[in-house]
């Protein structure tokens, strides 16, 4: 880990386990959500990688909704949605799209938030006047996650991320990080809070705090 970091603990985390599961996803990859295309380099058993995202960055991101996937049944042998659940209030008919596509046997991997900031164009809005764009919209427990997926597809996996003492610290210091110069000053004290909040989050066997969560499924 860079001491010097903007990310908050969660994604630390979570960048993690997406390094260390990557390799479950192998043959044709769909990545929904993926704007820039970040996890290219972790998916290193692909044979190929599908990218699209309602609000592509690149040229070869396709533009595509994650409700309408525009693609044939039975078209990829994995498909991973990192962080990008949350901002779509139709979440099971993603779901029912992501089964469509998937050929049986293929996995899917996804992550989806919990106790973590409102974030996007859902912030200060508390009049409710969201646009499509980057609004912030659902959380879901480990039971609603099973219950979301029941029935389409296999739970191989759910993996808590983080815990109590990740969140109070992400709490903490989430001001202080996003300043250039605080963060430099600042950076031994947040290494040092990374180190010790994911110790006693290992150790606490309460696991009603968490961050979020990250999923690996299976088509049956």
């Amino acid at each position: 880990m860079n001491i010097i970091t903007e990310r908050s603990i969660h994604r630390i985390l979570l960048d993690n386990l997406i390094r260390c599961y990557a390799d479950l996803a192998v043959g044709r990859v769909l990545d929904i959500g993926s704007k820039n295309r970040r996890y290219d380099a972790c998916l290193k058993n692909a044979s190929s990688i599908v990218a699209i995202d309602i609000y592509p960055e690149r040229n070869d991101v396709i533009k595509a909704d994650g409700r309408f996937l525009p693609f044939k049944n039975s078209s990829f042998d994995a498909i991973v949605s990192f962080e990008v659940l949350e901002y779509i209030p139709e979440t099971a008919v993603v779901i029912n799209e992501v089964f469509r596509v998937l050929k049986p046997g293929g996995k899917l991997l996804f992550s989806i938030p919990f106790h973590n900031p409102v974030h996007g164009e859902a912030v200060n809005d508390v009049n409710m006047q969201f646009s499509s764009k980057g609004t912030d919209f659902v959380r879901y427990t480990a039971k609603g996650l099973h219950h979301l997926l029941n029935g389409k597809l296999e739970i191989l996996e759910i993996i808590s991320i983080g815990g109590r003492w990740g969140i109070i610290s992400d709490f903490a210091f989430e001001r202080f990080r996003k300043i250039k110069y605080l963060r430099i000053l600042i950076a031994p004290i947040y290494f040092l809070s990374y180190l010790t909040s994911s110790l006693f989050d290992r150790i606490e066997k309460n696991r009603r705090f968490v961050m979020g969560y990250f999923v690996i499924c299976k088509k049956r």
